[in-house]
């Protein structure tokens, strides 16, 4: 039997690599809403475990899971609703009033007495005052009106509804889930038991950003409240959702009201919110948040940016927002396999960055991480002691 090259297996692993991402994009109407459910799935799966724990039969507490989260999704939609029907109207009012602001201000720049009255200096104000016109109004013309808004809620409804079918069977299979893995495993086949650790890690790790997006959504909406700034409802919101997103969620929530704490408070309350912002993400996404999770999900920062970047190409925002837990698990499966662990081992931590948080909880380690990222912390303290 004739050996592949290295270099012919590198082409094959691209050529395959390449075959599965477009059939992600190809299939994202069908995946997304599978992978919604399983990572939904995984989050309400202790409270099945609470209510199963005090009597109530499997079937009825996946119910009355599936009416909390119905009833949760029903409050969260209605909030967003109604925040968005107060903030569009009055949109492009902001706007109009912002490029007049702004106009203003680059007139004053350009006719700086300093600088010298030129044919090209006259050019470079008219292009700078074309292109904001331009921007405003392409603004404006993307903005969506409020029935375009329940438009696109009422769009949702099939495929909410098809989610939670899928969560029915899923969270109705939990419970031989792991007897059916140690079958697989006695008739030969692969063993699957590793997907059940997996599942809690990714289960911890929704819990842990649930709670932290919430923290998040909460101290916006007030840093807002007492600076007076509109709709503060609406920014605590935005902060809470885009926070699922990894390191890039945070700066586009601070964005929107910043610029209109610009225009409607002033340049030094704009400053001041945006960097209440900056510390409110500095202190729950820096310390509060790496301390839960402690060395559980080693996966370096640069990683985390290109996932986000990477399954937002693929998927759209949905991608952006499940790009850590889609993350995890292909670390997972490539750890288990000897010609592509060192990819896995290329997507953890370096031993120096977990020295540096090294008094977070090592009880919360998961076995598969140990398997690459302890022992290079051992290899690394030995080093550093014979040094």
């Amino acid at each position: 039997m004739k050996i592949l090259t290295p270099g012919f297996r590198l082409i094959l692993a691209t050529a395959g690599l390449f075959v599965i991402i477009g059939g992600l994009r190809s299939a994202s109407s069908f995946l997304i809403p599978v992978v919604l459910a399983f990572f939904l799935t995984a989050l309400n799966m202790p409270f099945i475990g609470w209510l199963r724990q005090r009597g109530m039969h499997h079937l009825v507490a996946v119910l009355l899971t599936l009416l909390l989260n119905l009833s949760i999704l029903s409050v969260f939609v209605g909030l967003t609703v109604n925040a968005m029907m107060d903030f569009l109207p009055k949109a492009p009012f902001y706007v109009d009033e912002m490029q007049a602001d702004i106009e203003a201000w680059g007139n004053k720049v350009f006719e700086t007495p300093i600088l010298t009255k030129t044919d090209q200096l006259q050019e470079s104000k008219e292009n700078f005052l074309e292109m904001i016109r331009r921007l405003t109004h392409q603004f404006s013309y993307e903005l969506p009106t409020a029935n375009q808004v329940l438009d696109n809620i009422t769009s949702l409804t099939g495929t909410v509804f098809f989610i939670f079918i899928i969560m029915i069977f899923m969270m109705s299979e939990s419970l031989v889930m792991q007897t059916r893995f140690e079958d697989i495993s006695e008739s030969k086949g692969p063993d699957l038991a590793f997907l059940a650790q997996i599942s809690r890690d990714i289960q911890r790790y929704l819990h842990i950003k649930t709670a932290v997006s919430l923290a998040t959504g909460l101290l916006a909406s007030l840093l807002t409240w007492s600076f007076n700034l509109e709709f503060p409802l609406l920014w605590g919101l935005l902060a809470f959702a885009l926070n699922y997103i990894p390191s890039i969620g945070s700066i586009i929530a601070a964005i929107p009201p910043c610029l209109l704490a610009l225009w409607q408070l002033g340049m030094v309350p704009a400053i001041l919110i945006g960097t209440g912002y900056l510390c409110i993400n500095m202190s729950l996404g820096n310390f509060v948040e790496p301390m839960l999770l402690g060395r559980r999900f080693g996966i370096s920062t640069l990683v985390v940016i290109l996932s986000a970047l990477f399954w937002g190409w693929v998927w759209g925002p949905i991608g952006m927002f499940v790009a850590i837990p889609l993350t995890m698990l292909i670390k997972v499966v490539l750890d288990k396999t000897e010609e592509f662990r060192w990819i896995s081992v290329a997507m953890g931590k370096s031993s120096a960055e977990v020295l540096n948080g090294e008094n977070w909880p090592e009880e919360e380690t998961s076995g598969f991480e140990k398997n690459d990222l302890d022992l290079r912390v051992e290899k690394t303290k030995t080093q550093g002691k014979a040094s």
